[in-house]
């Protein structure tokens, strides 16, 4: 999470229909975040890497995104 704030560690933009989040990678989490503003984060989710991207779209579509 440091690596995180300093703008720095294994993070990818999404796509397709998780568009607009980012996730950070450390070991075998996986953390999905939304950039708010210049230093401001917003932790969407976090989970391993196996399950991670179908249960948070499930939860996207819940909210209705």
């Amino acid at each position: 999470m440091r690596a995180l704030a300093k703008g720095r560690g294994d993070i990818k933009g999404l796509q397709a229909s998780l568009e607009g989040f980012n996730r950070l990678r450390i070991g075998g989490i996986r953390i999905i975040f939304r950039q708010i503003s210049g230093m401001e984060i917003l932790l969407e989710y976090a989970n391993t890497h196996d399950v991670i991207y179908i249960l948070f779209e499930q939860i996207l579509s819940e909210r209705g995104k």
